[in-house]
């Protein structure tokens, strides 16, 4: 139940962040729309596809509404979410939890492996922000800003080795709770850390036209 309703918020959350992502590019409201949606809940369709099962998203009305609510709240009262975006932004992170612990879950009721589990749980969780970012043609934020992919990651692979040492097996319920908290624990400090990865430094010529160069000093 707990699990549920944290994932109602968080597809509430991740349909936030999409809406804003449309007002910042000057959509109009079907785009905004269609980007609360894809971020909401694009990933756990994507999940659905690859496990071969109907998306949950599309077989009930619920995480679809929220989504489309999600939208009116975004177009109405932007200017006050706005000034508010770092409880967003907490929310979003229980999103983050909720949605990979999800996804390990699935994909461990299929027997998929390490690689599996830690893949779906995952995609579970940044699928729609991918999906969202590629419709305004951007490099997604997940693979150049923050501590956001790699923090499911590192909650998908206690996940793994917590199921496969069968701790927790009588209550899987508290399995997803712990792979919840360390998620959200770990994306919590990097936002207050202000902590990410190194990221990569652009050359100053592209490869070709470097070994171009070294080519002529010879």
């Amino acid at each position: 139940m707990l699990i549920t309703a944290l994932d109602l918020v968080g597809t509430f959350a991740f349909a936030i962040t999409g809406c804003f992502k449309a007002i910042k590019h000057e959509l109009d409201i079907l785009g905004l729309i269609i980007l609360g949606l894809m971020t909401g809940i694009g990933g756990g369709i994507v999940r659905d596809v690859i496990l071969g099962v109907p998306p949950v998203a599309l077989t009930t009305n619920l995480h679809f509404s929220i989504c489309l609510l999600a939208a009116l709240v975004s177009y109405f009262s932007y200017k006050h979410i706005a000034v508010r975006w770092n409880i967003i932004l907490s929310v979003d992170a229980i999103g983050l939890g909720v949605f990979t612990a999800i996804g390990c879950a699935k994909a461990a009721g299929h027997g998929f492996g390490f690689f599996g589990i830690v893949s779906i749980g995952v995609i579970t969780a940044i699928g729609g922000g991918i999906i969202r970012d590629i419709l305004v043609s951007e490099v997604s934020e997940v693979l150049k800003s923050g501590f956001y992919a790699t923090a499911s990651i590192l909650g998908a692979t206690v996940y793994f080795f917590i199921f496969r040492l069968k701790l927790f097996q009588d209550n899987p319920t508290l399995l997803m709770f712990v792979t919840v908290t360390i998620i959200v624990a770990a994306r919590v400090i990097a936002l207050k850390k202000h902590f990410h990865l190194k990221q990569l430094r652009k050359m100053p010529l592209s490869p070709t036209k470097l070994s171009y160069e070294r080519y002529k000093k010879k």
